[in-house]
């Protein structure tokens, strides 16, 4: 299953670097990718001008209870991140 997303994966993640929207793109650099009920790690091994190596990473396929408890957490996470961005950008607009 991640073999085949690793194509589309990429040309996504080359798209959202090239626009700054991963950041600041430093190796050593880890981020949490989630689609559907698979999550991805993905670090920066290396960057230059006009390159970035990068490593990614999916958990196993066989579905335990701690992946349940993983992805509820990745959730958890996610929820609260983008409820804080939303009333943060919300309250800059009504200022």
């Amino acid at each position: 299953y991640y073999y085949q997303m690793v194509p589309r994966l990429t040309a996504v993640l080359q798209t959202a670097m090239a626009a700054g929207s991963l950041g600041l793109l430093l190796p050593g650099s880890h981020y949490l990718g989630r689609f559907q009920d698979r999550l991805i790690w993905i670090m920066i091994l290396e960057c230059g001008y006009t390159y970035c190596c990068i490593n990614i990473k999916g958990l196993e396929l066989q579905e335990t209870s701690c992946h349940t408890a993983e992805a509820r957490r990745v959730d958890e996470v996610f929820e609260d991140a983008f409820e804080q961005e939303y009333t943060r950008v919300y309250s800059e607009t009504n200022d």
